[in-house]
């Protein structure tokens, strides 16, 4: 046998653990000296968290991220981890100082004097761009070929220092600064500059970790990185427009009649998307060949970008509307099939009020979506829709819980239209149903209105316990989505709790009883109201017997009592040994046509007939007695003489 011995765990965030909780990390490292809280917390951020979404991704366990918090403490403790939250606030940050250098950065290259304003925003960037480069050198990576976080320093500067290294820090230096206040004539270090876009990548990798983490959908990251190119591409246009035609040709540019309105930047903005979005021609005027290139080069440009554009805006559509399509696409295949088949309007329209209900014009794998969840969140799924509608059954009052969360997973749901026959009076039930949404109506079999039910409604509880013929119809009035429990899995679901299953049959039988003194009915009118063909009808001793079988049920008795009554009905209904030819007939269908064996109580069956020698015989299965045997009854069609059998051995015995 296992001993357990008392360990101490780590605290899980979402769960309220009594067990005794171990020491974190940091607190075996940092354990002494100044602002101890500080440097823990400090500590702290600059490793593994949970909360980031790559960490999410490649660490799956608090066992894993233990595992890797411990690994940094003790061989990278000065070095940054990757996924940490000190790491998601920089890459936030510098989400701000790329798209600020991306907008600052042709305002400085396409004018010949520079403005404070711009110059000073510059170098500040350029500042967060060094300190980015900084660390860098400090902070980990995610190998995704070896599929491992990468900590060792040497190995960090190698990753870092050939594609990128080169790039960053020539485009951080601070020119402008120089060629401002010491050599204006180097004013051609500022083309530096550009090699800043080859952060462009980087910028869109932030924003994507960033809209992961602020659980933003696919679409809406696509849109997102869509027009962050497509504003660079139309700024940094616009700067090369400028640097063409302000420091190219000097000044022998001549802008539109507008540009005592527009600032040179934002006529040469406006210019560029004209030419882009093929509207029209550039309206600044140039004599020399570098304009006219620049032109046909823009035209070029936005004839690729239109097609572009539209192909990205129908993805965007077709990945938002994807299960709208689906709906669009199915209802016109029902229409063409409907056409096919020739089918009247009454019944197409039925048709598509059944598929628009039951799909809600959104279409989508309910099957395939569920069989990729656990059994627990299949579980969760369904209580939350039926559990409330399954507790208010009075007969399912005091269940186990673990009873109701199985009667629940055993519901089906059905879709009735208005009109629609759910349930009919005087047909046998084999099913009790839950209003999910609609309205019904409930008749009494002389078609008499008796009331509505609406949402969170049942009706048909009775037909779990007892093959009876419904007392009341119930008819859709409005579009409704029931779910039924079928007898056969109530009774499964019930098997286990036999004294359960007793109470709720009591129950039951005085309900029926109730409902049938409050709601009288002849049965002749029954069978004629609710169906054409007539039911065979039931001998007077056959209908003598099961009547007295009903009274023994509903009377609450000893043991002792049901013994005896049931052994006096057996003896009456015995005919003598061997004198009677139809108990021949009858040993013939127990040993070839109709032998069950003896069932657990509370099985029934339906009526049959069988025609045996020439002779007409119907037969059924009458409910088992209080002690659990099954008694088979068997009435000759010639006199309708009853005789009852128990077991096969004591037929024979009894032939």
């Amino acid at each position: 046998m296992a001993t357990y011995q008392s360990i101490k765990v780590r605290r899980v965030e979402g769960h309220e653990c009594s067990l005794p909780q171990d020491d974190e990390l940091i607190t075996l490292y940092i354990n002494g000296g100044f602002f101890v809280d500080f440097r823990r917390k400090f500590r702290q951020y600059l490793m593994v968290s949970a909360a980031n979404p790559e960490s999410k991704a490649v660490l799956k366990s608090t066992a894993q991220i233990r595992l890797e918090e411990s690994r940094h403490l003790r061989k990278f403790y000065h070095m940054i981890h990757p996924f940490s939250e000190a790491r998601i606030t920089w890459e936030m940050i510098m989400i701000v100082v790329y798209s600020g250098l991306l907008l600052v950065m042709p305002l400085e290259l396409g004018t010949v004097t520079q403005q404070p304003l711009v110059l000073y925003s510059k170098f500040v960037l350029d500042i967060f761009s060094m300190m980015d480069i900084i660390l860098f050198f400090c902070t980990g990576y995610y190998d995704e070929k070896i599929h491992k976080i990468v900590m060792k320093p040497m190995l960090v500067f190698k990753h870092y220092i050939f594609p990128y290294f080169i790039f960053d820090f020539f485009s951080s230096l601070p020119y402008n600064m120089y060629v401002f206040y010491i050599d204006p004539k180097l004013s051609s270090l500022t083309y530096l500059y550009l090699l800043k876009l080859t952060r462009l990548p980087t910028l869109i990798e932030y924003i994507r970790r960033f809209c992961i983490r602020m659980e933003l959908y696919s679409y809406k990251l696509s849109t997102v990185n869509f027009a962050l190119w497509f504003f660079t591409l139309i700024w940094w246009a616009t700067a090369l427009t400028l640097i063409v035609y302000v420091r190219v040709e000097g000044d022998s540019i001549q802008y539109s009649e507008n540009s005592d309105i527009f600032n040179p930047t934002m006529e040469s903005c406006y210019q560029v998307v004209r030419a882009f979005m093929l509207v029209a021609m550039s309206k600044i005027q140039s004599e020399r060949a570098v304009s006219m290139v620049l032109n046909v080069v823009c035209i070029l440009i936005g004839s690729v970008l239109n097609m572009v554009i539209l192909a990205q805006v129908m993805q965007i559509y077709r990945r938002h509307s994807n299960s709208r399509n689906k709906y669009e696409n199915l209802m016109q295949e029902i229409g063409e099939y409907m056409n096919y088949k020739e089918l009247p309007s009454p019944l197409k329209n039925r048709v598509f009020r059944y598929v628009e209900f039951k799909f809600q014009k959104n279409i989508f794998k309910e099957g395939d979506i569920l069989s990729t969840l656990s059994k627990i969140l299949k579980q969760d799924i369904l209580l939350h829709n039926c559990k409330r509608m399954v507790e208010k059954v009075d007969f399912f009052k005091g269940l186990p819980g673990s009873l109701i969360l199985l009667l629940v997973t055993k519901l089906r749901s059905e879709i009735y239209l208005p009109n629609d026959m759910i349930v009919q009076a005087g047909i046998s039930g084999t099913a009790m149903y839950f209003i999910y949404v609609g309205t019904v109506a409930v008749y009494t079999t002389n078609e008499r209105e008796i009331c509505h039910l609406e949402d969170g409604s049942h009706f048909g509880e009775i037909s779990l316990i007892i093959n009876e013929p419904r007392v009341a119809s119930v008819i859709a009035v409005t579009n409704c989505e029931v779910f039924r429990l079928s007898r056969k899995d109530f009774l499964e679901a019930m098997e286990p709790y036999p004294n359960l299953c007793n109470k709720i049959r009591q129950s039951a039988l005085a309900r029926l009883k109730n409902t049938r003194q409050k709601y009288p009915s002849n049965p002749v009118e029954i069978n004629s109201s609710t169906s054409s063909r007539p039911e065979p009808s039931t001998p007077p001793l056959m209908k003598k017997y099961e009547d007295s079988a009903f009274r023994q049920q509903q009377q609450p008795c000893n043991l002792v009592f049901v013994v005896i009554i049931t052994a006096a009905l057996r003896l009456s209904l015995l005919p003598p040994k061997s004198t009677n030819p139809r108990i021949k007939l009858a040993s013939k269908l127990d040993r070839g046509l109709l032998f069950y064996g003896v069932e657990r109580a509370g099985d029934e069956m339906r009526g049959r007939e069988a025609k045996v020698d020439g002779t007409i015989l119907t037969w059924s299965r009458q409910r088992c007695n209080p002690l659990g045997r099954s008694q088979l009854i068997v009435v000759s069609g010639d006199s309708g003489e009853v005789t009852t059998m128990t077991r096969k051995r004591r037929l024979q015995q009894a032939i």
